[in-house]
């Protein structure tokens, strides 16, 4: 040990003429240590003499027949021992970092992200990883990109509607969030198919900031709405509309997580404030290894979100159910929205009828188990909870009337 402490104090040494002199050590020959290491027999004899040079000592005899340890060189031994082993150790580290079998990922997320999109991610990654210790954060939008920058974070899923906030940060898009008008139950819209922002021009309105472009509003110059409660919480918002407070807006990511007493209504697309989801990490930081698998988690996890999520305010392409072929129904009146009412336990399908591009309610019509007319490739399971109107593909027919 002596010898050991005497050369780190001098300069730093080469460790590898460490692991070369233990292998030797062990093995009693450095034709047998050579073998060992992949090196040639002279490389590790060349060593072993720049390592005794190092200590102006002798650490082997050499032997007709091998080497043995001098008393220097059984001195050197166990020091030389514990710093191979340290080596050993630190690759075997690194390798479980590369490989997932190991490491740490520090996330964080907004509120509404964490209801169905992180979830889902972090399941799926846990899964595939359970020896990556992933921890989340969730906060608003700001604080995570301070956190981000800070380096407290490793990756957050954050929205872009504050101008200029997210510069500076690398980001993949994730999906865009549409939005759904929360209202009162009893209110006299809510059984439309579709709001206009312009029907809700008298409403009082309960948003998260009394600044419009840290709402959910974002660059819709085109409508100020009445601000009436300024409220930052999702529970706390939904039992404002509850009592008939007023109305506010629902991203598509927490409509899975409203109250029943509350219902949503989808906003028209030509009103209807994109929200982009985007996964932001540090510009010119070396990421974690587990980085890029969780990314690709969050891509499943948008993929498989119900269709009610992605497709709010869009009428998707509606094929005739095989139901409506054996009924032999008009095949120019196709409806394309659904609804789940909060009332029944089993999801209910109103027919709306298609006109010229415009969805109309057919409160008269037949209601039916949604499960019977699924005219998609992949069955839908129909979400519980409030009553949604929204188009997600699934076909159907009014029947013929005489």
């Amino acid at each position: 040990m002596y010898l050991m402490a005497a050369m780190l104090s001098s300069h730093v040494m080469d460790t590898s003429l460490l692991v070369v002199f233990r292998a030797v050590a062990e093995r009693g020959s450095f034709t047998a240590a050579a073998a060992a290491l992949g090196y040639t027999q002279s490389a590790v004899s060349r060593q072993v003499s720049a390592l005794e040079s190092e200590f102006g000592v002798s650490l082997f005899d050499r032997l007709p027949r091998g080497v043995r340890l001098t008393e220097s060189g059984q001195s050197l031994l166990p020091a030389a021992t514990a710093v191979a082993s340290r080596l050993s150790a630190a690759r075997e580290d690194l390798a479980a970092l590369r490989s997932l079998a190991a490491g740490r990922l520090r996330a964080g997320g907004f509120p509404t992200a964490d209801t169905a999109l992180i979830p889902q991610a972090v399941a799926a990654f846990r899964a595939a990883h359970p020896g990556v210790l992933l921890s989340l954060t969730e906060g608003f939008v700001r604080d995570l990109v301070v956190r981000l920058a800070e380096g407290d974070l490793d990756v957050a899923i954050v929205t872009g509607t504050v101008p200029g906030l997210l510069d500076g940060l690398e980001l993949r898009h994730l999906m865009d969030d549409l939005m759904f008008v929360a209202m009162p139950a009893s209110h006299a819209l809510a059984g439309r198919p579709v709001v206009h922002l312009a029907d809700l021009a008298g409403e009082d309105w309960i948003v998260g900031s009394s600044k419009l472009e840290e709402t959910l509003f974002g660059a819709s110059a085109n409508f100020r709405p009445r601000i009436r409660y300024v409220i930052r919480e999702w529970i706390a918002k939904q039992g404002f509309v509850a009592a008939g407070l007023g109305v506010t807006l629902i991203p598509s990511l927490a409509a899975g997580s409203v109250r029943p007493d509350v219902a949503l209504v989808p906003l028209h697309p030509d009103d209807s404030p994109v929200r982009k989801v985007f996964a932001a990490t540090r510009a010119g930081a070396t990421p974690p290894f587990a980085l890029a698998a969780f990314l690709d988690c969050l891509d499943h996890a948008c993929a498989s979100l119900p269709r009610t999520s992605l497709a709010l305010g869009r009428l998707l392409p509606c094929r005739k159910s095989r139901a409506s072929r054996q009924r032999g129904a008009d095949s120019s009146r196709v409806s394309g929205a659904v609804v789940y009412d909060a009332v029944s336990p089993a999801p209910l399908l109103r027919m709306v009828r298609i006109s010229r591009g415009i969805r109309h309610s057919a409160d008269a019509t037949m209601i039916a188990p949604a499960a019977a007319y699924c005219a998609l490739d992949t069955p839908i399971a129909a979400p519980s909870g409030p009553a949604i109107s929204a188009p997600i593909g699934i076909a159907m027919t009014e029947p013929r009337t005489s």
